[in-house]
This record gives C-alpha cells, structure tokens and sequence, in this order.
C-alpha cells in the first residue's frame, strides 16, 4: 500500500508518499516527493520513471529499520555525483534516519545530490546489479 499527501516540507512543497508494500512504481508526476517506510514491516523496492525528462526530484528517508531500495530498472543508472554505476545498479539504505535525494537528469539516469547517513549507520549503497 501506498498514501500520498501533500504538505509543506522545508522550503518547498512536495509529496509525501508513505509505501508499506514490496514495491512500488513511482510515476514522474509523483515528482517532486519524499518517500517513507513508515509501516512498513519489510523491505520496499521503489521503481524509478523512466520517462523523466530532467530535474524531477526524488528524496527518500528510512522511517523504520527496513531496506528502502530506488531502483532505476535495468536500463537506468544513477551516479554518485563523481561516476555513474552501471545500468541497473540500486541503492539501499536500512538504517533509521538515513536520507537520500536524487534528481533526475534525462529519461533513465539520475544523481545524487545528498547522502546523508544517521548518527549510528552509513548511508544509502550502492547495490550491484547481477
């Protein structure tokens, strides 16, 4: 299960999108938003658009103990502002208070612009593609 709201969150305004289920596609009109685990009581697997066209917006924070995955699909990529993985690769973040964000820049790749880790953890990771 998925609930959307929308709200006022620092300086703009976005939705939030709280996601319990295994998976997820998020749309490029969910965009801008801020996705949650909170509820959830296993990992959730939020699928990437892929017919982004640049600038959409895409911030996750890990809300309870389970892996929150953004997965661009087979043929996306996401860079860590340095590099890009190869097509496929995810990151994942488990740890409570971890916080990602991630802007698109054409149709299937997107980079990180923060990777915030919490007090205890590290930060989102990359996950390799098999």
């Amino acid at each position: 299960m998925a609930t959307r709201s929308s709200g006022e969150l620092g300086s703009s305004s976005k939705q939030v999108i709280t996601v319990t289920e295994t998976a997820f596609a998020l749309q490029r009109t969910d965009c801008p938003c801020l996705i949650v685990n909170t509820g959830a009581s296993g990992a959730i697997t939020i699928s990437l658009p892929t017919d982004c066209k640049g600038g959409e917006t895409v911030e996750s924070i890990v809300m309870v103990a389970q892996d929150i995955i953004l997965d661009p699909g087979n043929t996306g990529s996401i860079s860590d502002g340095v590099t890009f993985g190869s097509a496929g690769d995810a990151y994942a973040g488990d740890a409570l208070g971890e916080k990602i964000a991630i802007t698109a820049i054409s149709d299937n790749d997107w980079v990180i612009t923060s990777n915030q880790a919490n007090a205890s953890a590290g930060a989102f990771n990359q996950i390799i593609a098999s």
